[in-house]
């Protein structure tokens, strides 16, 4: 057996509590086994207060897209933006990688476009990590002209955020159209 404060790789001992994951609703403990501290329960309490945490992500996520979708504003779209970003888009193959890829590929809509009116709807926040990172979805509606056309596209966006430097910055970013219903 391993001596205190030695890993010990084994089930039968008390695991340590690593972190407390979980959502805006529910937080549970998460078990480490093998860790140092084996015989030892670590409770991290968060004193986050999860209704101002879902607001600054709301904020974060609704300011993002003002920055596009009223003319595009790339500086301030940027700084919203984490350096290590990724997106899955249905309009380019692949992923873009990284804050100037994912940048890139919004400046190249937001200037082809001439954007009408952008609603959001139905807005979903999860919090995770002690509310360090966010999982928000939500449906949108964009009313836009591309190309000459004007055209009114149905569609829904999955972001994942994480609070570095006390802000919150998008991560991760997947959206598609609404599935037509026949």
């Amino acid at each position: 057996m391993a001596g205190r404060g030695e890993p010990s790789g084994n089930r039968d001992v008390p695991p340590v509590i690593l972190c407390i994951a979980g959502t805006a609703s529910h937080f549970r403990p998460v078990p480490a086994y093998g860790l140092s501290c084996h015989w030892q329960t670590i409770l991290m309490e968060t004193d986050m207060n999860t209704e101002t945490i879902t607001t600054e992500v709301l904020a974060t996520i609704r300011a993002m897209n003002k920055a596009w979708t009223t003319g595009w504003h790339e500086a301030e779209f940027r700084k919203y933006i984490h350096e290590d970003a990724v997106a899955i888009v249905p309009s380019a193959p692949g992923r873009l990688e990284g804050r100037d890829a994912y940048v890139a590929g919004w400046r190249g809509f937001a200037q082809a476009a001439t954007i009408h009116s952008w609603q959001e709807s139905d807005h979903k926040v999860e919090l995770f990590a002690g509310g360090q990172c966010s999982v928000v979805t939500y449906f949108f509606t964009i009313d836009c002209t591309v190309g000459g056309v004007r055209q009114i596209m149905r569609g829904r966006d999955m972001f994942f955020l994480v609070k570095e430097e006390h802000a919150w910055q998008v991560a991760a970013d997947q959206y598609s159209p609404e599935p037509l219903v026949s």
